[in-house]
């Protein structure tokens, strides 16, 4: 088999002749995932309440969800690109709410 020794202690090579990188021969090493428990996603849908540009990201939109909480959260997308704000404005939304907030160009996310 390739990138493994044979009986004599040498080492395969690669189609091409290369050796495997070492990173790439530890990575293949390492176990396999534990099964995934569906219930560590908190994924809720919401409905877009607010869409604004990015003052300081070109690429950004800044928009305030509702996913039924006190307060809509305040989200950065990357979708200035993909839709205009109108088409973003008063639609359905699936948002993962328990990834820890990070600040994007200065606006938490």
């Amino acid at each position: 088999k390739e990138g493994k020794k044979d009986k004599e202690g040498k080492k395969d090579k690669k189609k091409d002749g290369k050796e495997q990188p070492a990173w790439k021969k530890e990575a293949s090493k390492k176990a396999a995932p534990a099964e995934l428990d569906g219930s560590a996603f908190d994924i809720r849908v919401g409905v877009v309440k607010e869409v604004r540009k990015h003052p300081d990201a070109d690429s950004l939109y800044v928009e305030k969800i509702d996913v039924g909480e006190a307060e809509p959260r305040e989200i950065c997308s990357g979708l200035v690109n993909h839709m205009p704000p109108s088409g973003l404005d008063g639609k359905t939304v699936v948002v993962m709410c328990n990834l820890k907030p990070t600040k994007m160009r200065g606006i938490l996310s």
